[in-house]
């Protein structure tokens, strides 16, 4: 039964198009199942073909399943510690604005 499962999850999504979240979502669910690495990585390999992730990253990811709690993995990027954020307001675009029309030859490392 499981193994019908997984072939048909593999199948349907390999027609969407982001492939690094469903291959991680494979992963997760492949990992809860109890497979090995390599053996994902064979699995994924003959479903998603050049496009699937290599035996490194899938071996990162099944640490990082293993780590969560099952169904408690996230696939998207979060909020961490060192991320750049931006923020654009009016003040500061006007406050640029003003410093670039008073000197053209100014460098982007004077404007930050």
């Amino acid at each position: 039964m499981f193994e019908a499962l997984k072939q048909q999850c593999l199948l349907v999504m390999s027609a969407s198009t982001d492939f690094r979240i469903k291959q991680q979502s494979v992963i997760e669910i492949l990992t809860v199942e109890g497979c090995v690495p390599i053996k994902i990585h064979r699995d994924m390999k003959a479903v998603y073909g050049d496009g699937c992730m290599d035996v490194k990253n899938v071996r990162k990811c099944v640490r990082h399943a293993r780590s969560c709690c099952a169904g408690e993995m996230s696939v998207w990027d979060e909020h961490r510690p060192g991320r750049p954020t931006s923020v654009t307001c009016d003040e500061n675009q006007c406050r640029v604005d003003a410093m670039i029309q008073e000197n053209r030859q100014i460098s982007k490392e004077t404007l930050f």
